[in-house]
Parts: C-alpha cells; sequence; structure tokens
C-alpha cells in the first residue's frame, strides 16, 4: 500500500493557519478563565472591603452617640441629657462652622463665654434651689386660706369671660363693622373662660401648702414675662400686638416660673446648666450675626481672583500696546 501523498504548499499554509488559529483561541480562553476568576475575586474582595467601610461608617457614629448617652447616663442619671446634649454640642458645632469658618462672623468667643457664665449661674440656682426657696418664704407671708372647692373654675370662667369678652369687642369694634365687634366678643370670651378657668385651678392651688411655691413661681413668671411681651408687642404692632405679646409672654413665663419652682438634685442642676450652655451659645451667636449681617463684599472678595483678573487684563493691555497695528488704549 502506498504511504498517503505530502500536503502541497497550499494544504500545509492551511494546516498551519489553523494551528495558529487553534493556538490562539485557546489563549483566549485560558484568558477567559483567568479573568473569570480574577473577577470572581476582585468581586470577593469588593464585598469585604464594602463590609469593613459600612463599618467603619458606623463605628463613627456609634462611639459619638454612644459616648454622648453613656456620659447623660453616667454623670446626669438620665440618657435623654445624652441626646440633649450631643444634639446642642452638633447645633453649636454647625453654628461656629459656618459663622466663624464661611462667614468670618466676629463675637463669637464673647458669646460662647457669656453663654457660660449663663449656664454656670442657672447650675448654681438650681443646685440651690435658691428660686423655690424664695418662692416658699413669699408663700409664707400669705395665711393660708380655705380650698373653695371647684366652684373656683366656674368664677373665674365668668370673670375671665366677661373682661376678655369686652377687650375683644372693643378691639373688633374698631374696624367700624358689627360683625368684627361680635366676632371679637366671641373670641375674646372663649379666650377669657379658658384662662379664666385656669386661673380658678391655679387659685385652689394655692391653697395647698405643697403647691404655693409653684403657683409663686407660676405668678411672677407670668407677670415679669407677660409685662416685657406687652411692651414688645405694643412697640411693634399696636394694640394687638400688645395683646399677643401679654398672652404669649404670659404662658411662657408661667410655665418658666413653674419650672423654676422644682426642686433639683446638683447633677440634675449642673445637666440643666450645660443644656443652657449650649444652646444659649448658638442663640448668642445666630443673634450677633443677625444683628452685624454678612460683609458681602468681603465675602466676594474671599472668593473672587480679583488681583489675578487685574494683573491678566494689564498684561493685555501691555501685549497689545506692543503689537503692530493693534488699537491703541
Amino acid at each position: 500500500m502506498k504511504p498517503p501523498r505530502p500536503a502541497g504548499l497550499r494544504g500545509q499554509v492551511g494546516a498551519t493557519r489553523d494551528a495558529l488559529v487553534g493556538l490562539a483561541r485557546a489563549h483566549v480562553d485560558l484568558a477567559k478563565a483567568e479573568a473569570s476568576e480574577i473577577g470572581n475575586e476582585i468581586k470577593v474582595a469588593a464585598t469585604g472591603v464594602g463590609i469593613a467601610l459600612g463599618a467603619a461608617i458606623l463605628l463613627a457614629f456609634l462611639l459619638p452617640i454612644g459616648l454622648a448617652l453613656f456620659l447623660g447616663e453616667w454623670l446626669f442619671g438620665s440618657l435623654g441629657w445624652g441626646v440633649l446634649h450631643g444634639a446642642e454640642l452638633l447645633v453649636l458645632v454647625a453654628v461656629i462652622g459656618v459663622a466663624g469658618g464661611a462667614l468670618r462672623a466676629t463675637g463669637i468667643g464673647r458669646s460662647v463665654a457669656l453663654a457660660f457664665l449663663a449656664g454656670t449661674l442657672v447650675a448654681i440656682l438650681f443646685g440651690t434651689n435658691a428660686p423655690n426657696l424664695l418662692y416658699t418664704w413669699i408663700a409664707d407671708q400669705f395665711g393660708a386660706g380655705r380650698d373653695p372647692g371647684a366652684v373656683a373654675f366656674v368664677v373665674g370662667a365668668a370673670v375671665g369671660a366677661v373682661v376678655f369678652g369686652i377687650i375683644g369687642l372693643l378691639i373688633g369694634a374698631r374696624g367700624g363693622t358689627a360683625s368684627g365687634a361680635v366676632g371679637g366678643l366671641v373670641g375674646g370670651a372663649l379666650f377669657g373662660g379658658v384662662v379664666g378657668s385656669a386661673g380658678g385651678g391655679v387659685a385652689r392651688l394655692a391653697e395647698n401648702e405643697g403647691s404655693r411655691p409653684l403657683v409663686v413661681g407660676l405668678l411672677i413668671g407670668a407677670a415679669l414675662l407677660g409685662l416685657v411681651g406687652l411692651v414688645l408687642g405694643a412697640r411693634s404692632g399696636g394694640v394687638n400686638g400688645a395683646l399677643v405679646g401679654l398672652a404669649t409672654g404670659f404662658v411662657l413665663g408661667g410655665a418658666l416660673g413653674a419650672f423654676t419652682a422644682i426642686t433639683f438634685s446638683w447633677h440634675v442642676a449642673i445637666a440643666i446648666g450645660v443644656a443652657v450652655f449650649l444652646g444659649l451659645s448658638s442663640g448668642l451667636i445666630l443673634a450677633n450675626l443677625a444683628r452685624d449681617g454678612v460683609d458681602t463684599e468681603a465675602l466676594k472678595a474671599r472668593f473672587y481672583p480679583q488681583s489675578t483678573i487685574e494683573t491678566t487684563k494689564e498684561t493685555i493691555e501691555w501685549a497689545k500696546a506692543r503689537i503692530p497695528g493693534a488699537p491703541k488704549p
């Protein structure tokens, strides 16, 4: 049997080409397999790095939050103090960052110092229970009376409705219409009834020996802040503004007076002082910023490359002056 005839030149070229194509495909398949394995490893590594970054972010939040809550519980006996102080501190940092860093406001140190003195004074007053002792001494100057009973609510509501109803009628009549007068009468009577009923309740509390300091503090605070609200309201809004200021000051002052009548332990008093210091610091800084305003020209100069622009203009004019045929400035 004759051996097979050797392939010609064309066949050898084709066989070589097929071999090279097969070799290239083998390399491509190997590269794809390795790339797939590398891709899987990258996914695993990226997942691990993502988990680590997520844990680091949570840790960055957990530590300050946990520390604030721990300090609130450890120092002042309640987690609520930690939440309040932590929130106030973050607000203060944000206010200082914007007012001092971005807007370059002045008086930040003075505001913080004044707030610190106010917070210290509040802590001392509440720690020594000075307001409660003062209210107790004032209450002791008046003899104890007899509890008027539930009739105090009815009498108070009636008196309040009459007094405030007349006031509302006069204010409504200033508009010159009957509907305004009637509306003022009805609104004033309703408001007066609520206020008078609350006054009757206060009168009953005043006859209870344990509640008398609370009543004294409520009345003193309501009278003082009510007077302040009356004056400020009258200066800004006339009669209507005066009445609104009086009512607002009366309510806020009564609440503040009643709060100051409470007896506090030293650690709670210090917690209140810290809260006053942090909150008042932000308030004073913002008040100074609102009073002084923002120097927009100075703010613009900080972010506007004035020197570069002027120098560039001068350079362009200098170059134009030396170019033949260029228009002269």
